[in-house]
This record gives C-alpha cells, structure tokens and sequence, in this order.
C-alpha cells in the first residue's frame, strides 16, 4: 500500500519536498522501535527516485525536531508545489482533546503529572505537538 501511494507523489510538480523524522532509540521507560529508522530510510529513498528533495532526521531530540519542522515549514512557504511530512516513532493522543504528540528521542514520561492539566504541560514540554506544526504547514501554503 505505502509503495502505490508513493508512486502516486511522482505526478509532475515543480518543486516537491519532504520531511521525514525516524525515531527508533528512545530515552529510559520507552520502548525503542528498531524498524522506524529503517522505515524512514525507505521512504526517502522511494521519494528521491520520484525526484522529491528529502530531509530525513533520525532519533531526533524535541529542540532538533522543532528545528527541521520550522526549516521545512519556512522553505515551504516560498516555493513548494507539494510537500509531505511523515513521522516514524511513538505518538500520544490525549482523548480529551484529541491532541496528538511526537514522541522524540529524549522524552522522558514521568509520573509527575498528577492531574490532567499536569499531563497536558508534561506532553507541551517534551514532545512536538502535532495538530501546532500541520496549522504553521497549512498557512504556509
């Protein structure tokens, strides 16, 4: 399935760009994914053979990620036809809100939230806030 959807980006656009965050090594407490990186890789290299220009970043802290995310969203702004951003690693969906979070590589999920509030600070602090990058993305463009 991801190899017919990725043939579907080569449709022919000026400028075509991609983000792609792989997270496999994670801090104490959280599980690593061995196959995220590894994902990853795959995707940049099925996108450069369609002629995407691809940063890939791999076991990326919170500050790198946000980083690459403002790079990307920046550079989108000027001149890009299409773009695609993709995330390979944890996530985190507070029900509630239906918020969801980037787990990057130094998270560190404690026991200190003692209430939903203390929670909603914990994720704002140490992941990437997902539904905030795809709002900067869609303005951009």
């Amino acid at each position: 399935e991801c190899t017919t959807f990725v043939r579907s980006l080569g449709a022919r656009q000026k400028h075509r760009h991609a983000l792609i965050i792989a997270v496999g090594k994670y801090s104490a407490g959280i599980k690593d994914l061995p196959n995220a990186v590894r994902d990853g890789e795959s995707l940049k290299e099925s996108l450069e053979a369609l002629g995407w220009v691809v940063t890939l970043r791999i076991d990326a802290t919170r500050e790198e990620a946000r980083k690459a995310l403002k790079a990307f969203i920046d550079e989108c702004e000027e001149h890009e036809d299409a773009v695609l951003f993709a995330f390979f690693g944890h996530g985190i969906e507070r029900r509630t809100t239906m918020q969801q979070y980037l787990v990057m590589s130094n998270t560190v999920i404690s026991d200190e939230a003692e209430n939903e509030a203390d929670f909603c600070k914990l994720l704002n602090r140490t992941c990437v806030n997902l539904q905030e990058q795809l709002i900067k993305l869609g303005m951009n463009r």
